[in-house]
């Protein structure tokens, strides 16, 4: 899990705006639990929440969400 958690930091240094990305230390984050789609969109979405560290030691969530298609 932790190589995974390795290529979520780099995707959301990728992803999110050079200001925010900037703050990230360079702890791979670690998955939390909770559900955060509603229940209706999940066979489009799905949704991941990661506790992060950031430069400074606080810690900060990061929730990912993600469209896609559960159907051919």
């Amino acid at each position: 899990m932790r190589s995974d958690s390795a290529r979520v930091l780099t995707q959301l240094r990728d992803h999110l705006p050079n200001e925010s990305a900037g703050l990230l230390a360079n702890i791979p984050p670690d998955p939390a639990d909770g559900i955060l789609v509603d229940e209706a969109l999940r066979d489009s979405q799905s949704s991941f929440l990661f506790e992060v560290g950031l430069k400074d030691e606080a810690p900060a969530f990061i929730r990912m969400r993600i469209k896609h298609k559960s159907r051919p």
